[in-house]
């Protein structure tokens, strides 16, 4: 079963170690780093986080066939500057 992690920096509860631990133990796992958070990372980063959900699924082969890929462009406008 496909597992997505994502992670933020600094982040408030994953750590650098942690985070290698789940890679080296976690069976299927993808490690994203979305970009920048805290504690409440979903009002720091929520469109990122929607973006990495829907990128990670597409190439998972998770998404339906009508779900078209995230393209450079549209994932950028997303980020925060």
């Amino acid at each position: 079963m496909p597992k997505l992690l994502l992670t933020f920096d600094p982040g408030a509860i994953m750590t650098p170690p942690t985070i290698t631990w789940c890679r080296d133990h976690i069976a299927a796992l993808d490690v994203e780093h979305v970009g920048p958070g805290l504690h409440f990372v979903q009002e720091d980063n929520g469109p990122s986080i929607g973006i990495a959900i829907a990128a990670w699924r597409h190439r998972r082969g998770l998404a339906g066939p009508e779900t078209p890929p995230l393209s450079a462009p549209e994932h950028s406008r997303y980020r925060k500057r």
